[in-house]
């Protein structure tokens, strides 16, 4: 398993040409990438579909720290990241959302392999050994969930066919809602950007929606095939996975404005991309 980084060249008016700037093989046997989120240093982390666990990963692809299921959460579905280094997360096993954090936070230079060393040890050593839950609340279908850059959290709930909007200590300010032709089908995945706009992929309608935080739905994107996560970079720009091989990249008014990406399992193609994350100003 591999997570591939993007060049983008090009500033606010769109990125005119892209290149792959580097493919990371994951070192570890049991990595198994989906979501994919970046946070506020530049740092990648996923979600590990075969053990259940919350991993960064480092740019030689090894798993620096590692946040196991168990008590505070079941069956991780979606997550994000605060500026704070707390993370939530959308759990689908115990329906609700959970903010954790490490009471003692890793250092990285402890976890990492020395120089030398092999890459492929037991990551116990890089594991949050006493995670605390910050808060917790109850959502039905928690499918996917994204944080705003001031401290609001969207959830995504398929099942009642809307957007919950919470504090983030879980008090529910209101709900954002698809008009009544454009049903939630599936929410694939969810992001806030720097304005307030949360974009939504919804992976069964191949749609992308929009919503602004005063005025709700503002309109969609159609016929994007089988989206899934998505980002919003510095200038507004939404980039979404599509699992059918490819990316796409929106502009901030909600137009098509390139797709990239060539399906296929040879390095730097793309066989089922689910994640999309924005490292920096161009990757």
């Amino acid at each position: 398993m591999w997570i591939g980084l993007a060049c983008l060249l090009g500033k606010a008016d769109g990125y005119h040409q892209v290149q792959v700037e580097k493919i990371i093989p994951l070192e570890h046997p049991k990595s198994a990438p989906t979501v994919l989120k970046g946070d506020s240093q530049g740092n990648l982390w996923t979600i590990n579909q075969k053990t259940g666990a919350i991993e960064r990963v480092l740019a030689s692809g090894y798993i620096d720290i590692q946040i196991p299921s168990g008590s505070l959460f079941k069956s991780p579905v979606d997550f994000d990241i605060l500026e704070d280094g707390s993370v939530v997360v959308a759990d689908k096993g115990k329906k609700c959302v959970v903010i954790i954090r490490e009471s003692q936070p890793v250092d990285p230079l402890d976890a990492a392999p020395k120089e030398g060393a092999d890459v492929d040890v037991d990551v116990s050593s890089a594991t949050w050994k006493n995670p605390v839950a910050l808060a917790s609340f109850s959502v039905s279908q928690p499918d996917a969930v994204a944080a705003s850059h001031d401290r609001v959290l969207g959830v995504g709930n398929s099942k009642e066919n809307l957007i919950h909007i919470f504090t983030i200590d879980g008090v529910l300010l209101h709900n954002f809602y698809p008009p009544a032709d454009k049903p939630f089908k599936k929410i694939g995945g969810m992001a806030f950007g720097r304005d307030g706009t949360l974009w939504v992929t919804d992976t069964k309608a191949n749609r992308i929606h929009r919503f602004s935080p005063s005025k709700g739905w503002t309109g969609s994107v159609e016929n994007v095939s089988s989206p899934q996560g998505i980002a919003v970079d510095a200038y507004g720009f939404a980039y979404a996975a599509s699992q059918k091989g490819r990316w796409v990249e929106i502009s901030p008014d909600g137009n098509l404005t390139g797709t990239f990406g060539t399906k296929g399992k040879k390095e730097g193609q793309l066989h089922a991309p689910y994640g999309t994350a924005i490292t920096d100003d161009k990757t």
